[in-house]
């Protein structure tokens, strides 16, 4: 496991960990990088603070219940926003 997480914390993708009410608990450091935040300023942030088109709760719940349903994430097409309030694609 200390391989993937090495992996994981230095791959050149921006790679978050959110939980079931949207928070961030995990980011690697290409996620700081890209977004212009400390990992500190970035842990406890809401999807709904990187991301300007955030649908809501009511839709993040149900995505959510899904993933865990079928085992398997969806990809997603959206914005992030940096802290300098530039946005790009992801």
């Amino acid at each position: 496991m200390h391989l993937a997480e090495f992996s994981i914390e230095h791959s050149g993708i921006a790679t978050y960990w959110f939980d079931r009410n949207s928070r961030i608990v995990r980011v690697n450091e290409s996620s700081c990088t890209c977004l212009g935040y400390a990992r500190e300023e970035l842990l406890g942030m809401q999807v709904r603070d990187i991301d300007p088109n955030f649908p809501g709760m009511d839709q993040w719940e149900k995505s959510w219940a899904e993933t865990k349903e079928l085992g398997e994430y969806k990809i997603m097409e959206s914005v992030h926003r940096r802290k300098d309030g530039t946005t790009f694609p992801v």
